[in-house]
């Protein structure tokens, strides 16, 4: 009898273990292809910076809104609301874990103070969308989430119910440590026609100034973080879901409505390939960056690349995965003597806290004309996302057998 529970549980683990190697693998591939698209042919790539500009933006302004409206309103029903709000504080749990680990680590590995900024974005940040994305896409084609109803289309709707708190954390956060202290610049813009001011030191900021400055950046970022138009349409879904007779217009098969939703998905349906392309090609430099580049050693240390994989790869997936696990099997399941987190529910929080860096640091800075930074800050996430690779496989067959368990 015991041997055979034995083996029944070797089996299981055998069937997640395929699966989330399965899932990881086709992440790889199609990455791949992502990164040789915006290398050869040599000269005049594929996937050049312009195109992959112009790519980028018709994802932001289209397809992620079109995705995000879609995922949201088809894939959760008014009565699973509730049971997926526990992505919410998560999703914060995990980014202040990472941030603090972030300045911790920084602070321990003597990162220079003009890459601290991105390195702590980078360590607090992951890849939310294209990774998660990919992974739990492909495990909803596995028999361990097989007898799961529209799991594919579920899972991609608590993705972006996660990246509500994630994309204001990001905008509030790490865009104005990305861009800089913005009283600074402001008073040094304000002092910019004045020859005689030579030493930016010479430029002083009251506190008060400062104060007042950084409020009202945090209320920009917030404006722009809720107008963004993939945030919109995911509080356009939101809304869907508390109105039945819409949402059912909308995707039922005979809904009057459904040429809409089906145009949708249409639009949203190439999102996961593109999402995943940029992500890949975005990690090669352009040839204008190489150039800027002027350092002779080497981008980044070593120490430092070594800190932000083990933290972003290990450290923090061991904090929430433990925390996960005690909230669950010690406060809700023993103590309240509530039921279980839903599987997909605890999937999509656990897989979020175990993806590699988020490649919209490299992004920003590269806007911000901050191009040898955002040279060193992309040369760590060569490494990072190689040793992804191995750890994503682990990560989710633990994942799946928390979720699943």
């Amino acid at each position: 009898m015991a041997l055979g529970t034995d083996q029944a549980a070797r089996s299981t683990i055998e069937e997640l273990a395929i699966s989330s190697v399965v899932s990881v693998a086709k992440l790889a591939a199609v990455s791949l292809v992502g990164i040789a698209a915006a290398i050869f042919p040599r000269g005049q790539p594929i996937l050049h910076k312009v195109l992959l500009g112009d790519l980028s933006r018709l994802l932001v302004n289209v397809v992620w809104p079109a995705w995000a409206f879609h995922t949201v309103a088809a894939g959760i029903r008014r009565e699973q609301v509730l049971p997926t709000l526990p992505l919410l504080p998560w999703c914060a749990f995990s980014l202040a874990v990472s941030l603090l680990l972030g300045v911790l680590t920084s602070r321990v590995c003597r990162v220079d103070d003009e890459l601290r900024p991105a390195y702590i974005v980078a360590c607090g940040f992951c890849n939310s969308v294209a990774v998660p994305m990919m992974l739990l896409g492909t495990l909803c084609e596995q028999p361990a989430l097989s007898g799961i109803e529209k799991c594919d289309t579920s899972v991609y709707g608590m993705i972006m119910l996660y990246n509500v708190v994630w994309n204001l954390c990001f905008f509030a956060i790490a865009v104005p440590m990305l861009e800089g202290t913005p009283a600074q610049e402001s008073a040094m813009a304000q002092h910019s026609s004045n020859e005689e001011v030579a030493d930016p030191e010479q430029v002083k900021v009251t506190p008060s100034e400062a104060k007042v400055s950084c409020c009202r950046r945090l209320l920009h970022s917030a404006w722009r973080t809720l107008t963004m138009p993939a945030m919109l349409a995911t509080l356009l879904g939101v809304i869907t879901i508390f109105i039945p007779l819409l949402q059912d217009a909308l995707f039922e098969p005979r809904g009057p409505l459904r040429f809409v939703g089906s145009a949708l998905e249409t639009v949203a349906a190439p999102g996961v390939a593109c999402f995943t392309f940029v992500m890949a090609a975005s990690l090669v430099p352009s040839q204008k960056l190489r150039q800027k580049f002027t350092m002779t050693s080497w981008p980044m240390s070593p120490r430092a690349v070594f800190a932000l994989c083990a933290t972003r790869l290990l450290v923090v997936p061991a904090i929430v995965f433990s925390a996960w696990y005690a909230v669950e099997h010690y406060l809700i399941r023993k103590s309240l003597g509530r039921a279980s987190t839903p599987p997909l529910v605890a999937l999509v929080s656990l897989i979020e806290s175990s993806g590699p860096a988020a490649n919209m640091p490299v992004v920003f800075l590269a806007k911000f004309n901050k191009h040898d930074i955002a040279t060193r800050l992309a040369f760590s996430y060569i490494f990072i996302y190689a040793l992804a690779i191995f750890t994503l496989a682990g990560s989710t067959t633990l994942a799946l057998d928390f979720a699943t368990g």
